[in-house]
């Protein structure tokens, strides 16, 4: 992000849909120079692993600052998922923490995760019961396999989600803050 960097392909796009940088021109976009600056003021590296969550963390927290559509969108989808189930049965396992993002929409008006929610409270289950369903029909087992791909071949995901959750903590019970960092180890 800085002058003289070189970022990889997968760093620009990353850092492009954070709408740090400008897609395409790689111009670091106003709100990239908050950040960078907010990450040197508070200490955090993005080139060390443990600063994940700090990173995210900091992001989120001036994205919603700064009004910036993409991070009340990614907070309101946060609050959605924990108004159905509390943030550890999200944070359980990769697959819950990302299915909901693929069965969250509609196709020819129909909702797949909009049904979950209304008649299990949102819950999705875990990869070996979709690997159940996919061995038991089918007609699932190649749309099911896609899916399972898609979710495995995520990443970061975790740590962006636990972030928003301390945000969450921090209005909404701040004496939880301590606790869960600790348990997280972050």
């Amino acid at each position: 992000m800085e002058a003289g960097r070189t970022l990889g392909a997968q760093a620009i796009s990353d850092v492009s849909g954070a709408a740090l940088i400008e897609r395409g021109t790689g111009v670091l976009l106003p709100f990239g120079q908050r950040m960078l600056d907010d990450w040197r003021r508070l200490g955090i590296s993005s080139s060390d692993t443990g600063f994940e969550v700090a990173l995210a963390t900091a992001l989120i927290r001036a994205g919603l600052d700064d009004q910036v559509p993409l991070y009340i969108e990614l907070y309101d989808r946060w609050l959605g998922l924990v108004a159905l189930q509390p943030a550890t049965y999200w944070l359980a396992s990769k697959w819950r923490l990302t299915l909901p993002e693929y069965l969250n929409q509609a196709r020819n008006g129909f909702n797949p995760f909009a049904v979950m929610a209304a008649t299990n409270g949102g819950q999705v289950g875990d990869k070996p019961e979709w690997d159940a369903w996919a061995a038991a029909d089918a007609a699932m087992a190649a749309p099911i396999g896609r899916l399972a791909d898609k979710v495995d071949s995520r990443r970061g995901r975790v740590e962006f989600c636990q972030a928003l959750e301390l945000i969450r903590l921090s209005e909404a019970d701040p004496d939880a803050l301590v606790p869960t960092i600790t348990t997280w180890s972050v």
